[in-house]
């Protein structure tokens, strides 16, 4: 009866690893609105919901507000922190399964001249970090990536709706190899100045 209940056991615990979870995020940050709304599922039941607002951060003088003219900058800036964990995030998006990935963004500077610009610039930062992913991940789906330039009016809107799976199990290896990386072997990162 005991190697019964300890085989059970056992069973369950494998079942539990090899499960997939699913993580649906909807990312929306205009002038006024910052929110994202995290939910994950298994096995079909929705077992964590939330909205929550969102800050550009404070680490720098103007982070705090992002508008068309400087989300390349602050977009460049956090791709290549992300970049710059190096075998870390690697880990963790290798085993990551991307079934839903849809960008996006509308801005203008008020200005055609700049607005012209910087929508190329969002352009090219957005592509270089949607190349990353494919190249890092288990992309499941197409990636969509819009911009679409305001050219009379300043304003700010972007949008970003994602569903990435990860199986429970791997989900542990890679936070185990993350803690390693970063934790015990003391990994640290340098940003590059170019993408």
């Amino acid at each position: 009866m005991i190697w019964m209940t300890i085989l059970l056991i056992l069973l369950l615990i494998f079942l539990l690893l090899i499960t997939r979870v699913y993580v649906t995020a909807n990312l929306i940050y205009t002038t006024d609105n910052h929110w994202l709304e995290l939910r994950i599922h298994v096995l079909r039941i929705c077992v964590f919901r939330r909205k929550v607002p969102i800050e550009a951060g404070t680490s720098e003088k103007g982070a705090r507000n992002i508008s068309f003219s400087n989300v390349r900058s602050v977009l460049k800036r956090e791709f290549h922190i992300v970049k710059g964990l190096g075998k870390s995030v690697i880990n963790v998006l290798k085993r990551v399964r991307f079934h839903k990935l849809v960008w996006h963004t509308e801005g203008g500077t008020g200005d055609a001249g700049s607005t012209g610009l910087v929508a190329g610039g969002v352009w090219s930062i957005k592509g270089a970090i949607i190349c990353y992913l494919v190249q890092h991940s288990q992309m499941k789906c197409k990636p969509v990536i819009q911009v679409v330039p305001h050219f009379q009016q300043p304003c700010f809107y972007t949008k970003v709706e994602c569903i990435a799976s990860l199986r429970i199990g791997q989900a542990i290896y890679a936070l185990v190899l993350m803690l390693k990386n970063t934790v015990i072997k003391g990994e640290s990162f340098q940003p590059k100045t170019e993408v």
